[in-house]
This record gives C-alpha cells, sequence and structure tokens, in this order.
C-alpha cells in the first residue's frame, strides 16, 4: 500500500502551483513505483514506460533519462478476489524549483505542474491494457491543454 505523512501532503499542497508554459523539446520520465496490485492486474513499468514514450514521440516529444520538466505517471489499483481491478491514473508534466515565500529570504524547493490529466478504469480482469492507453491519451489532452 502506497502512503504518504500528512505533513509532506500538507507541504506539498502549499508549495505546489498549476501554471501554464510551451510543450517542452524533452521530457524526463518518472513512473511511481508499482505494488503488488498493480502488477497482479497486469500493469508492468515497462508497459507504463512505452505507452508514455509512444505519446512523446507522436507528439514530437525526446524522452531524456533525467530532466526538467518531467512526465509523472502514477497508476493504483483495487485487486479483487474474484479477479477483477479498478484502476485509477494519472499523467502530469511538472518541474521541480526553487521559490522563496512571501515574507521569508529562505527559497524552499517547490513543484511546478504544468498540466495534469488522470481518470479511472472500471472493473475488468486485466487493466494492463486499457491503462496503458488510457496513459497515452492523458498525455495527449496533457499536451493539448499546454498548446491551447
Amino acid at each position: 500500500m502506497k502512503t504518504i505523512s500528512i505533513a509532506a501532503a500538507m507541504v506539498a499542497m502549499t508549495v505546489s502551483q498549476t501554471v501554464s508554459a510551451e510543450v517542452p523539446n524533452s521530457l524526463g520520465l518518472i513512473v511511481e513505483n508499482l505494488t503488488e496490485g498493480e502488477t497482479s492486474c497486469g500493469v508492468t513499468t515497462e508497459g507504463l514506460k512505452a505507452a508514455t514514450f509512444s505519446a512523446m514521440r507522436y507528439n514530437r516529444i525526446e524522452m531524456i533519462q533525467s530532466g526538467k520538466p518531467f512526465a509523472y505517471i502514477s497508476v493504483n489499483t483495487l485487486h479483487f478476489p474474484d479477479g477483477l481491478c479498478v484502476a485509477s491514473y494519472n499523467v502530469s508534466i511538472r518541474q521541480w524549483q526553487y521559490a522563496t515565500p512571501v515574507g521569508t529570504d529562505k527559497a524552499i524547493m517547490a513543484s511546478t505542474t504544468f498540466c495534469e490529466k488522470g481518470g479511472m478504469i472500471s472493473r475488468m480482469r486485466n487493466a494492463g491494457t486499457a491503462i496503458n492507453d488510457a496513459i497515452k491519451s492523458s498525455f495527449d489532452r496533457c499536451i493539448a491543454d499546454m498548446v491551447d
């Protein structure tokens, strides 16, 4: 099970913002670690990377080892005893940068989100292919939002 401390979540919400930006020429890629639940539903890191790389190539964006900004992919699933799965997925393009909060002179690392798309896949036996297709579509919609 994925957990995050309440303090970390509050800090992230405090220093995270969504802004508009031009579509980048290159992106790094981070795929959140998968749990046994995701893998038992047919989701693989390789599949998520391939789906994202396909969408990046379609949008003429070069994938680089690490970079800023970067594409961030996360998937969470619920695997039921009858073998069916429910999955949520999220695609975002983000960048870490230093920011100085008003009233202080100390810079902190802040997350800037340029676009974010996601959704849910309802109960199905093998969610892997459906998630990969949804990741590609969400990446395309994210890039389209940045163009508008």
